[in-house]
């Protein structure tokens, strides 16, 4: 194992315990209300969330400052400090009047969905507070059966008869995103579904409309027309219908996806990029359709088409 860490919480947006801060120069009314982790010195080595400044609760020689508390980037722009600068300042509690040290700003990482802004956190060691229900493991990358059954060894040896209980921490980030991977197989089910009754339709009307127009075909024949002129009249006029579809259908798309987004306070920006590609793909799944519908009749002897009982 690579590292350990002991904690009461995990990165996963579950988190029940809120510390007000008091505003530096403000009165007991400004406060500012903060996430409240629990962890050990080992936490941000075993998470691997970067350290703006300072350290996470251990100094040189594993000391630990009974009245030290790490804070993030958010917390120390909250109180009016630059985050490199944050070290070394005294935050107060609201409750008791508790005074505590910085010893340490954590950049900022996403505790829960991204549907919401990066909090405040602050840490309190574990010796503060010796409350916790975690014990966060570090696995080397590779043989995962045999690292895990190494792991539960190690625990049956110095725990007897407790309960081994384990998960993983990428299927615990994939649970806090449960309802946009489910969203993102149903749209990708329901994009698969629409292509295919759109290209369906298309067939059907290419179909209908080469049916239709056979004389005409066989007409333009006689009077000289290629078969590739021919064809690239049917793509005018399905081209030019599917024009139309685009200009509906790409501002429709395109404030439902704003809106959807605006949900989240993190999210990419919506470009041309993917309307295009669409459209694109779409226009040559067409003409492809189109030319395999038309070339056949094009290329019929008009005599057949013009023909009549």
């Amino acid at each position: 194992m690579k590292s350990v860490s002991l904690s009461f919480e995990v990165p996963d947006g579950n988190n029940g315990n809120n510390m007000s801060l008091l505003r530096p120069g403000g009165d007991a009314n400004d406060v500012i209300s903060s996430y409240m982790l629990i962890a050990d010195e080992g936490y941000a080595r075993t998470y691997e969330v970067p350290m703006v400044q300072g350290r996470f609760f251990a100094a040189a020689g594993g000391q630990i400052d009974s009245m030290g508390v790490v804070i993030n980037e958010t917390l120390a722009k909250a109180m009016g400090w630059q985050p490199q600068d944050a070290v070394g300042r005294q935050v107060r509690t609201q409750q008791d009047n508790k005074v505590f040290n910085v010893v340490g700003v954590m950049k900022d990482f996403h505790f829960g969905s991204m549907q919401r802004a990066i909090q405040p956190i602050v840490f309190l060691h574990v010796s503060q507070m010796p409350i916790y229900r975690y014990l966060s493991i570090r696995l080397h990358p590779g043989n995962m059966p045999a690292s895990v059954a190494a792991v539960k060894q190690k625990w049956a040896q110095l725990m007897p008869g407790a309960p081994f209980e384990y998960k993983f921490m990428d299927e615990t980030l994939a649970k806090v995103y449960t309802t946009e991977l489910q969203l993102k197989q149903a749209a990708y089910i329901a994009t698969g579904l629409a292509l295919l009754i759109a290209l369906l339709g298309i067939l059907g009307v290419v179909s209908l409309n080469v049916h239709k127009r056979a004389k005409e075909i066989g007409i333009r024949k006689v009077l000289g027309a290629s078969v590739a002129g021919i064809v690239s009249l049917f793509v005018k006029d399905m081209l030019g219908v599917l024009l139309v579809a685009v200009l509906l259908a790409c501002p429709a798309a395109f404030f439902l996806m704003r809106h959807w987004l605006q949900d989240y306070v993190y999210h990419v920006p919506i470009t041309a990029t993917p309307f295009v590609i669409t459209t694109a793909a779409l226009a040559l799944l067409t003409v492809a359709l189109i030319v395999a519908q038309t070339i056949r009749t094009a290329q019929m002897n008009p005599v057949k088409s013009l023909r009549t009982e």
